[in-house]
């Protein structure tokens, strides 16, 4: 069977999520040369929690991408997929709230940066909002199908 709204979903997250994670290294590297250029020095702790912010966005990334391939399994292998495809609602969340931190936090970034914030925040809230659904029909799907099998063994 296909869920098409689990593709979708997996592709929007993706191309969301790398938008913002190439915007956020793009500002990274940019910071990192002003202040090292101007003979200032970070804070390790700081560069520690950017490259974690940076690692968080990178395995949603796959996580979204790997959520593609639940879109064309059979009910049996979807349903061993429900674990990864939660997983990935509950991180592409957590990256739209940091999405809408930075957007908050980038006033004078710019009106182009504070867009690209909203369309990437945009592109994982739809992804989720895809995936919920297709889980929720799922459900619906299986339960209509066992009523199927039962009126059939009858």
């Amino acid at each position: 069977m296909k869920r098409v709204k689990t593709l979708v979903g997996g592709i929007l997250g993706v191309v969301g999520v790398s938008i913002f994670t190439a915007v956020y290294l793009f500002g990274l590297l940019l910071i990192f040369d002003i202040l090292f250029s101007s003979g200032a020095s970070a804070n390790e702790g700081i560069i520690i929690l950017t490259l974690l912010i940076a690692i968080f966005n990178i395995v949603t990334i796959i996580l979204n991408a790997c959520s593609i391939s639940a879109w064309s399994k059979d009910k049996e292998r979807y349903s061993k997929k429900k674990g990864l495809i939660i997983t990935t609602i509950i991180f592409n969340f957590i990256v739209s709230f940091y999405d809408l931190y930075s957007l908050i936090t980038a006033e004078e970034s710019g009106l182009t940066v504070m867009l690209i914030y909203i369309i990437a925040i945009a592109f994982t809230l739809v992804a989720n909002i895809l995936f919920i659904i297709d889980l929720a029909q799922e459900k619906k799907r299986v339960s209509t199908q066992a009523i199927q099998e039962e009126k059939i063994a009858q």
